[in-house]
């Protein structure tokens, strides 16, 4: 396990609950070695699907059902990859149950990322509680840290994702697909269902 020497930002520090792979956001430290295809007009499709989430026990995580479906821009990586690959091979309508695997959803665990702070780092005056989370740059551009363990001399960190490690299982259902809008690839994101929403 690693010491850490860093100047803890606690400005930026997270207290609530990781918005984690339950709204499928994409851990973009996963995926800093992929190209860049934000300028690419190859790829120009606008998916929209209903989903339900559920670890390999079985368990839902998170479910579109009853809400409204999620739209992404295709290429622009806006969904965990190996989710993103699976859908572009589907049709408006269809239904599919896809197992994404842990290198292709939040990555494999990085032991290197769990390392100690020393408890002198953070204020003096700061409460410190296991699952606390918090970034190591100034306006939460970091990547998020979570406290793991606390004892009188450190503060055990884990930067993985919380679903680091983890395969994935979704059930699926293609509710829209047509061509992306210039507005929306200049944008980066979707402008609702038919693209008339900002």
């Amino acid at each position: 396990m690693a010491t850490l020497d860093l100047a803890v930002d606690t400005a930026a520090r997270r207290d609530s609950p990781p918005t984690t792979p339950l709204d499928l956001a994409i851990h973009r430290r996963r995926l800093a070695t992929l190209p860049d295809p934000s300028h690419s007009t190859a790829m120009t499709k606008v998916i929209g699907f209903h989903y339900t989430l559920r670890d390999e026990d079985g368990q839902v995580l998170d479910s579109s059902s009853g809400g409204d479906p999620l739209y992404f821009i295709e290429g622009r990586q806006q969904i965990i990859p190996g989710l993103e690959r699976e859908l572009l091979l589907l049709e408006d309508g269809d239904k599919r149950h896809i197992a994404v695997s842990a290198a292709d959803a939040y990555g494999d665990v990085n032991p290197e990322l769990v390392a100690q702070v020393k408890r002198s780092q953070f204020p003096p005056d700061a409460t410190l509680e296991i699952g606390d989370q918090f970034t190591v740059e100034a306006e939460g551009a970091g990547p998020v840290f979570t406290i793991v363990d606390v004892d009188a001399e450190h503060v055990t960190v884990d930067g993985n994702h919380p679903m680091a490690g983890k395969a994935l299982m979704f059930e699926i259902e293609i509710v829209g697909l047509r061509d992306a809008l210039a507005d929306e690839l200049s944008h980066g994101h979707v402008h609702g269902p038919e693209g008339h929403e900002h």
